[in-house]
């Protein structure tokens, strides 16, 4: 616990980091105010620095300041500095017991001219964790097509409507899942749950045209109940789709399907008021380019106002 009031130039403090505040006190000092915080994170400070504070070491800087950010502003600036920098936040108002509100540095990218070779990783890192769709489709020789997908979800429920995005491939042919799409009108979205990762995974290479990944990875499949096209034997969930429509918009190919049948493992599923057990069903989701993906398996409940 840090319980001190300096002042200080805003020219002296070094470039900011980032901390949380979970407890503050405001009482007036003067023409000044004093601010007590604790820090209880020390991964947003650097072990040295946290351990410096934490302990209070003879020859530690662990200045604090605070002064008026705008002239007609009641927002406030708190900075800690030490050998490690200055971590810097805004602390909204000035009444006890206020909450504080990190103050932060914005990079702005232009995803459209100065910065368009970056908008793949970049969409792909800020838009998570996001749902994979396992497709499969029928090959022209009646041979099953898989390939996973992560521009995927789910878009309105009357009718029951998803969208997801194969891409093209680097030569600005479509993929296999869009052509047999095309073709057959229709595809299955598999779910995928842990167990299924690597083999998922695996479907990801690029194969020439007609060549199964469900037979390179030794999948099993299922009959589909709606549509030709079969589902992963092992999926928790499977959505039967129907093509509504295929939208070219630039290099960006979108497959808009209609569900017709949902197939779900029956542990995951509550028949008595018809809903998903979101305490038992975790598929894996997809996290930053190019290798990284999630469990879902921490959740937590927050109600809705009425």
């Amino acid at each position: 616990m840090i319980d001190r009031t300096d002042t200080a130039n805003y020219g002296l403090w070094r470039n900011p980091q980032s901390c949380r505040v979970v407890s503050w006190t405001f009482g007036p000092t003067g023409k000044d105010r004093k601010v007590t915080a604790r820090i209880t994170d020390p991964s947003y400070i650097g072990s040295d620095l946290w351990s410096d504070l934490q302990e209070g070491k003879p020859g530690t800087t662990a200045a604090m300041a605070v002064w008026k950010a705008h002239s007609s502003s009641s927002h406030e600036t708190l900075c800690y500095e030490s050998r490690a920098g200055c971590l810097r936040l805004a602390l909204a108002g000035s009444e006890p017991g206020q909450r504080a509100v990190e103050s932060r540095t914005m990079i702005e990218l232009d995803l459209l001219t100065t910065h368009a070779d970056r908008a793949y990783p970049v969409l792909a890192g800020l838009v998570t964790p996001r749902p994979i769709a396992w497709v499969t489709t029928l090959n022209e020789d009646g041979s099953v097509n898989a390939a996973p997908f992560s521009f995927f979800n789910v878009f309105g429920a009357e009718p029951p409507l998803v969208i997801f995005a194969p891409g093209d491939r680097d030569d600005g042919t479509a993929k296999d899942t869009a052509r047999n799409c095309e073709r057959t009108g229709e595809f299955v979205v598999n779910f995928v749950d842990e167990a299924m990762a690597e083999a998922m995974v695996g479907t990801a290479a690029s194969l020439p045209y007609g060549v199964s990944e469900v037979e390179q990875q030794r999948l099993e499949t299922a009959p589909s109940s709606s549509i030709d096209t079969p589902r992963l034997a092992a999926t928790p969930a499977a959505m039967e789709c129907r093509v509504h429509e295929i939208q070219i918009i630039g290099s960006n190919r979108l497959v808009l399907g209609i569900v017709h049948r949902v197939q779900i493992r029956e542990e995951f599923f509550d028949s008595a008021n018809l809903r998903v057990r979101g305490d038992k069903f975790h598929p894996i989701g997809r996290m930053s380019v190019p290798n990284w993906y999630c469990r879902t398996d921490a959740i937590f409940e927050i109600h809705r106002p009425a």
